[in-house]
């Protein structure tokens, strides 16, 4: 299916495409005369077909309409949520459209499959992050938060999480912007046909906290109050939100409106995640290293510098690359760190402090992976990005 040929592009086809890739994003955006379809991929955007602009309207109301989500127009903004069947199984998907002087933009965005969540061992946790959770979801009870940016796995990580705590003998109740796909949890549906935020949903749940509380949207300060009262009360809240790492996450916290002591009494833990690209085994190889930049981003001495790199192949695509893997930091608050919360979190002492224990950060566990062979430093100071130090 090249740009030339768009006869081949159906509201299917394009949630097969996204079903292939869990964390996925589709743009069908409408110019004056035509319009484009790119699928992201990797570090950039693949041009997948140049359509006339009427092709961009029928297929943007049909990827909608196929996947349970009524047209809400062409004057304004939104957002919806919705799932759809493909070959071997389901795909939920986040909708947002952004109108323009020619008709507007919509993306699509893939929540991977919605009948099935990651079992633990499929997380691939080194060692010690492993240990860690497996403490925070033993340990009393309160807020553990769950950060990354848009597009890290950590809605993955938030069920995979929740599915440890759930079952038939648990109240458990996820709110989110989709269907929480595990059994014995009862999803609160954010921005569905009753139109309420997640804070007002989290509100709601605190006058009558369940056991368990995941939340995919902490965006703002009544969300974070809301969970915040929840642990005071004894619930077990799981909590994404979008931040560059561990240490950024608390500072985002307090900008939304959480009381300095009792983030500190509350907040048990964070685990930050990005993903990054493995290399193609089949087409692997050892090479000397291309880019002394991203190997010194990962703390890594440049000068001599080996590492595997795909060389393309039919089984990657020609990419070099296939399948992903997750970048782990876990930060556990001590007494210590919870101190440093309730006197203003200063950022400084509180990487100095989160990491005091000899925990791995982002950084170093993505290092990890260049020098085991799963990815290239390139990959991996891509997924780290300029936004975490």
């Amino acid at each position: 299916m090249s740009a030339a040929d768009p006869a081949p592009w159906t509201a299917a086809t394009l949630l097969q495409r996204l079903a292939a890739d869990p964390h996925s994003q589709l743009l069908l955006d409408r110019g004056r005369l035509d319009g484009t379809l790119r699928l992201a991929r990797g570090d950039g955007w693949e041009l997948l077909a140049e359509l006339p602009s009427g092709a961009v309207d029928a297929l943007q109301e049909a990827l909608a309409a196929t996947v349970g989500v009524g047209w809400a127009g062409r004057d304004r903004p939104w957002r919806a949520s919705g799932g759809g069947e493909v070959a071997g199984g389901w795909v939920s998907v986040a909708l947002s459209f952004l109108p323009g002087p020619w008709g507007g933009r919509l993306s699509v965005r893939s929540h991977g499959g919605g009948g099935s969540v990651a079992a633990w061992e499929q997380l691939a946790l080194p060692a010690a992050e492993e240990a860690a959770l497996r403490r925070l979801l033993q340990g009393p009870p309160g807020l553990l938060a769950v950060v990354g940016p848009s597009g890290s796995g950590k809605t993955t990580l938030l069920w995979a999480l929740l599915r440890e705590l759930a079952g038939p003998t648990v109240n458990a109740v996820a709110v989110a912007d989709h269907p929480c796909p595990l059994p014995h949890v009862t999803t609160a549906l954010a921005r569905g046909t009753a139109g309420c935020e997640p804070g007002e949903l989290l509100a709601a749940l605190a006058a009558d906290p369940p056991q368990v509380v995941a939340t995919t949207d902490l965006a703002d300060p009544s969300a974070v109050t809301a969970a915040l009262a929840m642990g005071l009360q004894g619930s077990r809240v799981l909590a994404n939100l979008a931040a560059a790492d561990s240490v950024a996450a608390i500072g985002r916290l307090l900008q939304r409106e959480a009381v300095p002591y009792l983030l500190s009494d509350l907040l048990r833990g964070v685990l930050a995640s990005r993903l990054v690209r493995c290399v193609c085994a089949a087409c692997a190889r050892e090479v000397t290293l291309r880019s002394p930049a991203a190997a010194a981003r990962l703390g890594l001495e440049p000068r001599g510098l080996t590492h595997r790199a795909g060389a393309g192949c039919p089984a990657c695509g020609g990419s070099g690359y296939r399948g992903r893997r997750a970048v782990y930091e876990v930060v556990e608050v001590s007494a210590a760190l919870a101190a440093i919360i309730a006197d203003g979190a200063r950022p400084d002492l509180l990487r100095e402090q989160a990491f005091a224990a000899g925990n791995a950060d982002l950084t170093a566990n993505a290092a990890a992976l260049v020098l085991a062979g799963v990815t290239t430093p390139e990959e991996a100071a891509r997924a780290l990005g300029r936004d975490h130090d």
